[in-house]
């Protein structure tokens, strides 16, 4: 069986308390169409990456620098709130960091929708019924 390391375990249940935090409770209008997306907590637990996505505006780095300058503002009252619920010896200094991957996923996922529908991965051509065996178990 593998250990699930402590840290991973702080960062799952950072990442719910941050997102209900950032949704609920941060009066920052910037920072409303946010999704957290993932939390890496360092062994020592000190430091947290918060991972963010914009809802919807994928590749607008115009709202991407306006949620980062959301939630960097938010960070202090985020990270004091985090510190009063989760009931840590020392509370992770926070650091929120725009997750690009989400953008690559859509865009990976548009080239390759583009590609089948211009045909350029191939239709495969209609399958033959299967032959019809006889009960001796030979082809009719």
């Amino acid at each position: 069986m593998t250990e699930i390391r402590r840290a991973d375990r702080i960062a799952r249940l950072l990442l719910a308390e941050i997102a209900q935090l950032v949704h609920r409770e941060v009066g920052d209008p910037r920072v409303h169409d946010v999704t957290i997306t993932k939390v890496d907590v360092t062994d020592d637990l000190r430091q947290a990456t918060v991972w963010f996505t914009p809802l919807g505006g994928l590749g607008d780095e115009k709202r991407i620098a306006e949620l980062q300058a959301g939630l960097d503002k938010a960070r202090p009252f985020v990270q004091g709130r985090v510190g009063r619920n989760v009931r840590l010896r020392v509370t992770p200094r926070l650091r929120f960091l725009y997750d690009a991957g989400v953008d690559n996923l859509v865009r990976m996922h548009d080239v390759l929708g583009g590609l089948r529908t211009d045909g350029a991965m191939g239709e495969a051509a209609p399958s033959a019924p299967p032959a019809e065996e006889d009960d001796d178990g030979t082809s009719s």
